[in-house]
């Protein structure tokens, strides 16, 4: 099976679960958001990582802006633009269709 995990802030806890998913033979894309500021998980690949464990890193290119409140909401809806294929996720989700090609 095919899964997508997106994990907004890249804790511990998703990752491991990723990691468990893939070694039951799973095909795992495991998505954070990198510059989300918090503490995160072990989101570096590893050497005994299975085959199916792809982890990857969203970026908007600019530091994430927690607690002002209006930048935030703004980065924020471009970072869920990203994930709903609008403008600035185009080439990223044509990149994971053929990756991700049945």
């Amino acid at each position: 099976m095919k899964i997508a995990f997106h994990d907004y802030p890249g804790h511990a806890f998703p990752v491991q679960l990723s990691r468990a998913l893939a070694q039951r033979g799973h095909e795992v894309l495991h998505l954070h958001f990198d510059e989300f500021q918090s503490p995160k998980g072990p989101l570096a690949p590893r050497p005994d990582d299975p085959p199916g464990l792809h982890i990857r890193a969203l970026s908007l290119g600019v530091r994430h802006r927690k607690y002002d409140l209006v930048r935030r909401w703004l980065q924020d809806r471009r970072y869920g633009a990203l994930l709903a294929d609008n403008r600035a996720g185009v080439p990223a989700r044509r990149r994971a269709r053929r990756q991700w090609a049945p």
